[in-house]
């Protein structure tokens, strides 16, 4: 608990007041009128009111010295943020060639008489990709593949896509050697009418692609099947997330997608016999990318400089957004030409010479180096001034954020920037993450945090502390430490994974020359790619890893900002974006000793259900007191507010029966709970477990609530 700021002179106007009328007898005896039309008490209230304004205002110096210590520690406001969303653009039509949507494309919401249009701009190029279809296999549950490229010449074969009675993990995988993470893909199918036995409205079949991240299947948006169930000629379009990338599946490598047969949920119809197929297509219509709310302002004229120290220029449009790679500040030199100046966040460390100037993101202030006085009473330059007459320019800034952009789904669907074959663009999912510029009160209470130092990443909270900093769409963090040395594996486009312990070795193959000359080794390797920020020609992984090394590997587990908070969680709303990976892998990266590899991931989830009956007073709303009980139960297990502290669920703690008595007693109306039933429940087909009187999530995991089903009498 912090200590309460003293108040200096406490007493009010009337106190004031009545001490000088007490006075009266003592210094003035012969006055006597002391009513309040007589002048002389008129001048004594004006006394009393200027005297009130003094002690405020000396009131106010506790307040001034806080604020005074915030600005020498060097605390500053957090700017607003951006909302984001993933849009999707349409093409006109396939295209022959790839096809590029750059970074920066200008999007926007709607405008209409009672709204403004709000703009968005996306965060990097979209290239939407000619599929080259190289390998078609077919398996029988997770033991056997079958190669069905050559087959699909001829339809008379009328290849059965699964197993004759299909079961749970057969799967059709489409096989192709360039990379389509983001696309959409316009996968069409000749198939006949065998797949009987199904709901072709609600087949139990999921499309899938390989996660490079977690590496695992996972699953693929569908947005449109016409093939009702792969039982009738029509076509599918697949949405591969940011994620998908390469893979080796019976001993290929490929970047694979494929659908796969699922435990039905309870009540869902199964194939009796297997879809049959006579030929596929597969072509990209478009794809995904992420886009932040913001306007791109292009080649900014700053003024011109005067060349006198602590010089400010004011940008129009505030707040810069910092999460964007805004171009630097460029000055005018002599020849013309325009030369970048570096920001930094202080002068302390800048020398005459040095082409420093400071940006403030909340106000879009820009700021150069004053001229103190030292010690020795010479006077010392703190970075160099623009010359006099000189111009300053920003190539490009973005600039946006707060609550405004967070807009819902299916509203961002205007393409501002001229893009040829486009047809459309739109959000499946709301925006969100937008916030408004941190005001004094928060950096007050954050100002004791940062006191603490926690500028490197060292231990596991500090790396748990700087998560949640880096991002406002992560809720929560839980940092595994492991010991050992990792090994990093480099992976080039279109080519085989390559090791980067072997680039090193000057005994490699032959076949690593042109990666060994271009990185030279592994140090040098980590450096390119720190510099370069999100790799697009190297990527890297980290595998696996063995033995005691002196450093290890940091496995972050990432709970993402939940908008909805209520009811039950869908496995979609806890996955992490490629933009929330990368916003804090770059934040950590830059804090993290040099010794220890960073992984990111999600915690090991499990969910659970609830079955109850509870007795209630006479007049008591039944429906009432079943959404209660139900939203109850949904608040206490969930992994961003539950728990007894309403922090989220404890990482690895388990949940007793005994517990749900006790959040459903509390409920209005609730006068008995005759029964209190707890399953474990699969997320993806709904399939309760048997009853169990505690459920424990492991190890990092954590609780999430599924449907629950509360019966009232």
């Amino acid at each position: 608990m912090s200590f309460p700021l003293p108040v200096l002179d406490d007493r009010s106007f009337q106190d004031i007041l009545d001490e000088a009328r007490r006075l009266i007898p003592r210094f003035c005896p012969e006055w006597t009128d002391h009513n309040l039309s007589d002048p002389g008490i008129t001048l004594l209230e004006l006394f009393a009111w200027m005297t009130d304004i003094s002690i405020y205002r000396l009131n106010r110096v506790p307040e001034k010295n806080h604020i005074a210590f915030l600005n020498l520690i060097g605390m500053r406001r957090n700017p607003a943020r951006p909302a984001s969303a993933d849009v999707i653009f349409r093409l006109t039509a396939a295209q022959p060639e790839d096809l590029t949507i750059p970074a920066g494309t200008e999007i926007a919401t709607e405008q209409t008489d009672a709204l403004e249009s709000i703009g968005f701009a996306t965060d990097r190029d979209l290239v939407i990709r000619v599929p080259k279809l190289t390998h078609v296999l077919a398996s029988r549950g997770t033991e056997r593949f079958y190669n069905y490229l050559p087959a699909l010449a001829r339809p008379d074969l009328r290849l059965g896509v699964f197993s004759d009675t299909p079961i749970v993990d057969d799967a059709f995988y489409l096989g192709f050697r360039n990379d389509l993470n983001a696309n959409s893909l316009y996968i069409e199918v000749d198939c006949t009418t065998d797949g009987v036995g199904v709901d072709p409205t609600d087949p139990p079949l999921r499309w899938e692609v390989w996660d490079r991240f977690d590496q695992e299947w996972v699953r693929a948006q569908t947005t449109e099947d016409t093939t009702r169930g792969l039982n009738a000629a029509g076509y599918v379009i697949v949405q591969v997330p940011y994620t998908a990338g390469f893979t080796v599946v019976d001993g290929k490598r490929a970047f694979w997608v494929r659908v796969r047969v699922v435990s039905p949920r309870h009540g869902q119809a199964v194939y009796a016999r297997t879809p049959r197929i006579l030929s596929i297509d597969v072509e990209s219509i478009g794809g995904v990318v992420s886009a932040t709310q913001a306007t791109i302002i292009d080649q900014f004229l700053l003024g011109y400089s005067d060349g006198s120290p602590s010089q400010a220029f004011q940008l129009p449009v505030a707040p810069v957004l910092r999460n964007r790679q805004t171009d630097p500040l460029e000055i005018e030199s002599e020849d013309g030409t325009f030369e970048p100046w570096s920001e930094v966040p202080d002068f302390g460390s800048s020398g005459p010479s040095d082409k420093h100037y400071m940006l403030d993101s909340v106000t879009g202030t820009v700021t150069f180096g004053p001229r103190i006085r030292a010690a020795n009473g010479r006077e010392e330059q703190m970075g160099e001034v623009p010359l006099l007459g000189r111009a300053l320019r920003f190539p490009q800034y973005w600039t946006g954020g707060g609550v405004i952009g967070n807009v819902g789904a299916g509203t961002i669907s205007v393409v501002k920037s001229a893009m040829p074959y486009v047809a459309w663009c739109r959000n499946e999912t709301p925006a969100s993450g937008g916030t408004e510029s941190e005001d004094l009160e928060a950096v007050k209470l954050r100002a004791p945090h940062a006191l603490r130092a926690r500028s490197r990443a060292v231990t596991a909270e500090d790396f748990e502390a700087l998560a949640i900093e880096a991002s406002p769409a992560v809720a929560r963090a839980q940092c595994l430490i492991v010991g050992g040395t990792a090994r990093t594996i480099i992976m080039r486009p279109d080519q085989e994974p390559v090791d980067a312990a072997d680039i090193a070795n000057p005994q490699a193959s032959s076949g690593n020359t042109e990666l060994r000359q271009l990185v030279g080794s592994y140090a040098s390797l980590r450096a390119q790619l720190r510099v370069s920020g999100a790799p697009t020609n190297i990527a890297t992984s980290v595998g696996d890893f063995v033995g005691n090394g002196p450093g290890g590997i940091v496995r972050l587990l990432i709970v993402p900002a939940l908008r909805d908070i209520s009811g039950a969680v869908n496995p979609e709303q806890l996955g992490l974006s490629a933009k929330i990976r990368q916003e804090v892998f770059d934040y950590l990266d830059d804090r993290r000793i040099v010794t220890s590899e960073l992984v990111l991931g999600t915690p090991p989830y499990t969910w659970v259900s609830v079955a109850a009956t509870v007795k209630v007073a006479a007049r008591t709303d039944r429906g009432l007191c079943a959404e209660r009980a139900r939203q109850a139960l949904a608040t206490y297990i969930h992994p961003v507010v539950g728990g007894s502290e309403r922090a989220g669920w404890p990482f690895g703690r388990t949940l007793y029966i005994g517990e749900l008595y006790a959040i459903l007693q509390v409920i209005d109306g609730v006068e008995v709970i005759e029964d209190v039933t707890l399953y474990q429940v699969d997320p993806e087909s709904g399939v309760s477990g048997p009853p169990v009187t505690q459920v424990s999530p492991g190890d990092g995991g954590l609780l999430v609530s599924g449907a629950h089903r509360i019966s009232v009498r």
